[in-house]
């Protein structure tokens, strides 16, 4: 084990086109840091795409949370650490700790499958992590559990699936749902509040002529739950959390 690295250590820039209109880095671009960094560490392990590919199967992500205590901002430079977590029968948890000059400002945590890509099905074979997951760090445990269900049956928006939606995997990519969630918050509301939490559960995919429309229920005027359906047979894609504070700008 001691040739694995058990915290995989990333270093990312902020660009100008990664940021929000006051200079901070957007949940989604954060969110594409933190995959990024799973890829490799999964690459070093020797459970990444490349040694799945050869058997036909991939990694899917079930859900992902983040949580932000500060935002880092444009010129920033960005430190990511993230290590295997857990391991609970078909599940695999992967946790995470952004950082600024070694200060810690957020954490995240996300859960996948391996799915067969022949049968379309989750696969039951183990994967050695090299991890001892009874000594590794679990930083946000009792997210990943559940969202509750959206009841209104107004839909927001209305987004056909286009190319530049797709991953190498022809189906939308997941972090376009998560940005089609934020678009959805009127302009006004990003001006006023910034978000603190936010969690989203995937439960099918989108692929290329799919219309997927979103609908949500604002719990409290800090809180909502937003659900993405696919038009054509109105099945639940996804369904996310989001949790806000008043801007401190």
């Amino acid at each position: 084990m001691s040739e694995f690295k058990q915290v995989w250590p990333s270093s990312y820039l902020v660009h100008s086109y990664e940021v929000d209109m006051y200079g901070r880095v957007t949940v989604p671009n954060l969110c594409r840091y933190l995959q990024e960094s799973a890829y490799y560490h999964a690459e070093h392990l020797g459970v990444g795409h490349s040694a799945l590919s050869r058997q036909n199967k991939i990694w899917m992500l079930l859900g992902l949370a983040i949580r932000m205590n500060q935002y880092p901002k444009w010129n920033d430079t960005i430190q990511v650490q993230t290590w295997p977590s857990r391991n609970e029968r078909i599940y695999y948890f992967r946790d995470y700790c952004i950082l600024i000059n070694d200060l810690p400002v957020g954490v995240a945590t996300t859960k996948w499958i391996i799915v067969d890509l022949e049968n379309r099905r989750p696969s039951r074979d183990k994967l050695d992590f090299h991890t001892d997951y009874n000594a590794a760090e679990k930083v946000w445990p009792e997210a990943l559990i559940k969202v509750p269900p959206v009841e209104s049956e107004i839909v927001q928006r209305g987004y056909p699936v286009s190319f530049a939606d797709l991953d190498v995997n022809e189906h939308v990519n997941n972090i376009r749902y998560i940005e089609w969630v934020l678009d959805s918050m009127p302009l006004d509301f990003h001006k006023s509040h910034q978000l603190r939490e936010f969690e989203i559960l995937f439960q099918s995919e989108a692929l290329s002529g799919d219309v997927v429309q979103l609908k949500q229920d604002e719990v409290d005027g800090m809180n909502f739950v937003h659900s993405l359906i696919r038009e054509s047979d109105q099945k639940e894609i996804c369904r996310a959390r989001s949790a806000w504070q008043k801007n401190g700008l």
